[in-house]
């Protein structure tokens, strides 16, 4: 089933809401701000040298390129393991889409998800990972 930005399964009535906030509102949680500050390493470097690695490779440096992009003379293996490596350092690794949900059919009137929205956007609702 394709969801849409509204969607109704016939059979069960209203599901789901979704709801596209504007670009440029905090729709991600950074979890290494949040969740895990206490990392000391991550894949197996100092957190602050994992950062500036992603940085790097953001910011396309030539000598981190190398390391993260197979080339043409690269054998399958070697190839495998820079892909891998790049998925391992890719900058929207810790950022998690922010989420909320309602427990009541009460969003599906017009005032009920006005109510919602601005419950969800003043944080007043907990996240939905977190309510779970």
């Amino acid at each position: 089933m394709q969801l849409d930005e509204f969607s109704v399964e016939p059979k069960q009535g209203p599901q789901a809401v979704y709801v596209h906030c504007p670009a440029d509102r905090d729709t991600k949680l950074n979890l290494l701000d949040t969740f895990l500050p206490q990392l000391e390493k991550i894949e197996g470097v100092s957190k602050g040298e994992y950062l500036q690695k992603q940085k790097d490779l953001l910011m396309q440096k030539e000598e981190v390129m190398a390391e993260f992009m197979p080339s043409d003379k690269d054998e399958k293996s070697e190839t495998n393991r820079k892909e891998t490596k790049r998925m391992l350092y890719d900058p929207n690794r810790f950022y998690m889409q922010k989420l909320n949900k309602a427990d009541s059919g009460d969003v599906f009137s017009a005032e009920g998800l006005l109510k919602f929205m601005a419950a969800s956007q003043s944080g007043e609702r907990p996240l939905y990972f977190r309510s779970e």
